[in-house]
This record gives structure tokens, sequence and C-alpha cells, in this order.
């Protein structure tokens, strides 16, 4: 099972700020039993971005997308993803 999360925000206009996906981790930690991670998972994490060199044109930049790739009997799982330093986000699947 693939677990797919976005850090940061999509920006539009002339003066976007690339965001650095080598800046953030893409973690997730899971396990058989609520927060009893045996596991632990990595996975890549990439920006997509469209910078027009004419005026007049809007460039565009994604949030940082992360994508996990996990194995095990899904539907017994508890998992908790560490996506950046400072964020902690929690998943439950019963």
């Amino acid at each position: 099972m693939w677990i797919s999360w976005v850090t940061g925000h999509a920006q539009i206009g002339a003066n976007v700020k690339l965001l650095d996906p080598s800046s953030v981790g893409s973690e997730i930690w899971y396990g058989e039993e609520c927060e009893k991670y045996l596991f632990v998972r990595n996975g890549p994490a990439v920006v997509y971005s469209q910078m027009y060199p004419f005026e007049g044109l809007l460039n565009y930049t994604s949030g940082i997308m992360h994508h996990v790739r996990i194995d095990g009997k899904i539907s017994q799982l508890f998992f908790s993803a560490a996506a950046a330093r400072s964020i902690f986000v929690s998943f439950l699947d019963k």
C-alpha cells in the first residue's frame, strides 16, 4: 500500500519560491498495535514546478509530495507518518 501526503503549500504567481524536497524526510512508522511501531519505511519526496521564461505567464510549484510504500496486513495496521522534522501526523486504519 502506498501512503502519500503533502507538506508546504502550492504557489502560483510571478515570484514563486521553489520548495526543497531534500529539506524534509518521507518516513512512515507502523505496526500492528497502536503506538507500537515496529517497522519504518522511507520514500521519495518530490516537487513539481513549471517556470515560464515569458512575461505575463504565471509560474507554478507544488507543495512537497511524499510517497512511501508499506507492506503487511493493511486491515490490521496502525500507522504514523513523520513527514518533516517539525510535523508529526498520525493515521489510524482498522
